[in-house]
């Protein structure tokens, strides 16, 4: 069993027009720390498998579906065996995080004749999470000190369902317990 840390929340009302400084102040966070990061800037499309109908290799059998998901803000990978942390936005201003997944487009046999699929499908959430027991109470605390960080400056409402309890006790030594019975 793991411990994940849960977290939901929006820009506040100014936040919203210092979404460049949020993304300048977690990227100086995350060179200084050494951690892998990406600015979000754009938009995201679904999408969506039509019938195989017996096509060429190289031609799609995908629509796009609109409109589009724009996210603005930065994922941070603070350990290479967990999830980058999302402080990304939509255009309502709520957080907002993507999964994606390979996604196989052909039936049966047809499968195994086109090859892998490289397409994927994007599915919006707006709640994120981290799962921190491999990296332990440093890895716990530090995802604690960011989701600190991005309440105090940019989401007043932010959410934090934290399984160790960690959150609301800020207890290290009932952290330490709590990841051990993991």
């Amino acid at each position: 069993m793991s411990v994940t840390i849960r977290y939901q929340g929006s820009l506040s009302a100014e936040s919203k027009a210092k979404i460049e400084e949020l993304q300048e102040e977690f990227l100086d966070i995350a060179i200084t720390s050494a951690w892998p990061s990406e600015i979000v800037d754009g938009a995201y499309s679904s999408l969506k498998a039509e019938a195989f109908k017996g096509r060429a290799r190289g031609s799609s059998a995908l629509k796009t579906l609109k409109p589009a998901l724009t996210l603005r803000g930065i994922k941070l990978t603070v350990n290479p065996q967990t999830d980058p942390l999302w402080f990304t936005f939509d255009a309502d201003s709520n957080l907002t995080r993507l999964s994606y997944y390979a996604v196989d487009h052909y039936p049966g046999r047809a499968a195994e004749a086109m090859g892998p699929s490289r397409r994927y499908e994007f599915v919006h959430q707006s709640q994120a999470s981290i799962q921190t027991t491999l990296g332990g109470v440093e890895l716990h605390l530090c995802v604690i000190h960011l989701l600190d960080r991005l309440k105090a400056g940019y989401v007043p409402d932010l959410e934090v369902s934290d399984d160790s309890g960690y959150w609301g006790h800020r207890d290290e030594a009932l952290l330490k317990a709590a990841l051990a019975r993991r």
